[in-house]
């Protein structure tokens, strides 16, 4: 049979949404590799490889699934995987609407499972990637402070790790619109990766 590539199920962020994420970062120094922007995306259920006929199974029974209604989220502080003080992963987290998140990835992964793809084991955390960190780094310095509300939050530019602290002004925190999950694919081309939109189920 004929694969399609890594397959994943995500959130797709709008243009306005991406930009707004990315003006609020545009101050801030970010360790690593950044995340491409085009890239962002906030990932329901990482799949794998997969063939066209597993994958059209699981389009029909996800169409059959209750996902519920459309919902709004909020994007919110820092965080780090697997810590913050050796993070190999800087992301942002899912405020409100977090929880309808993870309602709404028990509900995929059920209908994955219903199709015979193996379980998935890990914990779902929604976030956004914004770098990928190798060697790892202590990023405690943004994951300690939460920068959609109103308090001083530091970090360091990138002249010198050990520069003065400055403080990022309060920002405004970014809501938008869920009402769409995109299946994407992974396409490796150079310098980054890219994903490539399969298909997308309506909720609601």
């Amino acid at each position: 049979m004929n694969s399609i590539g890594r397959v994943f199920l995500a959130v797709d962020l709008d243009v306005n949404t991406k930009a707004a994420v990315a003006a609020q970062l545009e101050d801030i120094y970010l360790p690593g590799k950044p995340s491409s922007l085009a890239n962002w995306h906030v990932t329901l259920r990482w799949i794998g490889h997969l063939d066209e006929v597993r994958f059209d199974m699981l389009l029909a029974e996800l169409d059959q699934t209750d996902l519920g209604p459309p919902f709004k989220v909020k994007v919110a502080g820092f965080g780090a995987f697997p810590n913050p003080e050796t993070a190999n992963v800087l992301f942002r987290h899912v405020g409100d609407g977090e929880g309808r998140l993870m309602e709404l990835a028990d509900r995929i992964e059920a209908a994955c499972e219903n199709v015979g793809l193996e379980p998935n084991e890990r914990p779902y955390v929604p976030h956004l990637t914004l770098s990928r960190l190798r060697p790892p780094v202590d990023v405690s310095y943004l994951t300690d402070t939460s920068p959609e509300y109103d308090t001083d939050v530091s970090y360091f530019d990138d002249e010198s790790e050990t520069s003065e602290a400055s403080e990022v002004p309060y920002m405004v925190p970014v809501r938008w619109s869920i009402d769409t999950i995109t299946a994407f694919t992974s396409v490796f081309d150079e310098p980054h990766s890219r994903y490539k939109v399969l298909d997308t189920i309506k909720l609601g």
